[in-house]
């Protein structure tokens, strides 16, 4: 008992925080998210609608560019002996949060579960690529001992670009070569861009495992992709006024919409990649188009799509349809957010011919040394107590103490109150108009006052030295800033260390639509 209670805590999923809304009672089967969503049980094989042969040979090539081999994976899915699984992550530095390898674990898990009933799958890992929020792959939280040490890159100068293509920053590259000791791995070389860095230290921690990375803004994709793009923008003004329909619909079920219109009441449907990697909005009113501020004429949207479709890029809520026409899964997993999206557009899965995917919620697994979890038992740490601040944690068990302490203050900002009352009656005596700021520096007195059972309150709660250590060491690894680990803290650090350990823990730990999260020791 005393080991499992160290390795492995299952908790609802319902107290993860910020876990709530549509994405919990899809799992958990309450309110209107199951009407809203796509679930589809049991999962059968299906012929291909498309050719997949000339994507199979594309991903094949970059894979095997990453040091991925998945050649075999591949030719098993083109020749649909295989049904697709998919989730995605933006291209963070060095692989980004926990969360990104949450998700792979997810697919691996859901693989062996599906082969398991007798269905073969090809696992995809989408890379968005073409996303430009710089501010967001550019920073990575490396876990020290005792505190989160934070790497940051500022944006670039110049409009937004889509990330993938960027080349790393020396500055961040650097900073982790100092928090890590990593000097000379290949996905930090000089000039590599976020794409290939991300997908070769995936491709290096989950070697051997048949996960096939797919770079979004791949040219063959865009080309597998390019009639449904078309079909988009023949429609787009049907599927904006659709996307509110739908998106009133889920406000009227109680859930806020994830995707918003912007200022302009519009959604971000499509892009156009330029030549410099900026992107602009392309709006369609009236049958006339714009890229950004500038008119574009439809016949040239039309041949930028036949010549070059990577130029055409997807927003957040037509990404999934793209995926989805492209790759024909089975099953979608991912986080609270993406999974969300789908309640926006699964009228336009209809529209578009597209049988959507059983849409699932990726795995939530908390992953600290083995070591630091030991806190939880031997302090007694409840569960409801381990989303706390270390100091909040060990108050509680202080709180006789504490209680005497609170008494202490009261009785001094009472004394404090009585002692001064005269002198401010003599003083209201000779000058009736300070009152109010009489008034104020008696708050004042009784502030500080208080004050001192703040600070005794932090004293009684580290008084234990090895206690507060050990403590404060649990909450740094798992609810850092009370922010979920998995959220916000890189993985690199624990994998560094264990390997192929981690990997192996999450994949067996991660299933995809539990209702509980996980904490495992590594």
């Amino acid at each position: 008992m005393t080991e499992a209670i160290r390795t492995l805590l299952e908790l609802p999923l319902a107290r993860y925080p910020g876990m709530k809304g549509y994405a919990l009672d899809l799992v958990l089967g309450s309110g209107e998210a199951r009407r809203l969503g796509s679930r589809r049980d049991p999962i059968v094989q299906r012929p291909p609608l498309r050719d997949r042969e000339a994507l199979a040979a594309s991903l094949a090539a970059s894979n095997r560019a990453w040091g991925n081999d998945v050649a075999k994976e591949l030719a098993e899915w083109s020749a649909g002996r295989s049904v697709s699984i998919i989730a995605g992550q933006q291209v963070g530095f060095a692989g980004g949060p926990l969360l990104t390898i949450s998700k792979i674990a997810s697919l691996l898990n859901l693989r062996a579960s599906l082969a398991s009933r007798g269905v073969r799958a090809t696992a995809f890992f989408w890379m968005a690529t073409e996303d430009h929020d710089f501010g967001e792959i550019a920073t990575l939280d490396w876990p020290e001992r005792d505190l989160i040490a934070k790497i940051r890159c500022p944006h670039p100068a110049g409009a937004p670009k889509s990330v993938g293509g960027l080349d790393v920053p020396y500055s961040l590259r650097a900073r982790l070569g100092e928090l890590s000791g990593l000097v000379d791995s290949r996905w930090q070389r000089d000039g590599i861009s976020f794409r290939d860095s991300f997908a070769a230290l995936v491709s290096e921690a989950f070697a051997g495992r048949g996960l096939v990375l797919v770079d979004a803004l791949d040219p063959a994709l865009r080309r597998t992709g390019a009639p449904l793009l078309r079909a988009m923008i023949d429609a787009a003004e049907e599927i904006e006024t659709t996307v509110a329909a739908r998106s009133a619909v889920v406000a009227g079920a109680g859930y806020a919409p994830q995707v918003v219109p912007g200022p302009d009441g519009r959604y971000a449907l499509l892009y156009l990649v330029q030549h410099d990697g900026t992107r602009d909005a392309l709006r369609c009113e009236n049958g006339a188009w714009r890229a950004g501020d500038r008119p574009i004429e439809l016949s040239e949207l039309l041949r930028i799509l036949d010549e070059r479709p990577e130029r055409i890029s997807t927003g957040a809520l037509m990404r999934p349809l793209l995926q989805d026409y492209a790759f024909e899964p089975a099953v979608f997993v991912g986080g609270p957010a993406e999974v969300s999206y789908y309640a926006q557009i699964v009228p336009l899965h209809a529209r578009f011919g597209i049988e959507p995917p059983h849409v699932a919620l990726r795995a939530h697994v908390l992953a600290a040394e083995e070591k630091v979890l030991r806190a939880i038992e031997r302090y007694a740490i409840a569960d409801e107590e381990l989303t706390l601040p270390a100091d909040a944690i060990l108050a509680r068990r202080e709180s006789g103490a504490i209680d005497a302490l609170r008494r202490d203050v009261d009785a001094l900002a009472a004394a404090i109150n009585r002692s001064a009352q005269p002198v401010v009656d003599d003083i209201l005596k000779a000058d009736a108009s300070m009152e109010r700021s009489l008034r104020r520096t008696l708050r004042r007195l009784e502030f500080h006052a208080r004050r001192l059972e703040t600070r005794g309150t932090r004293a009684l709660a580290r008084r234990d030295a090895d206690r507060h250590r050990a403590v404060a060491r649990l909450a740094n690894a798992l609810f850092p800033d009370g922010v979920p680990h998995d959220r916000r803290v890189s993985w690199l650090r624990l994998w560094l260390d264990h390997g192929e350990a981690l990997i192996d823990r999450l994949v067996d730990l991660a299933e995809p639509d539990s209702a509980v999260y996980r904490i495992t020791g590594v």
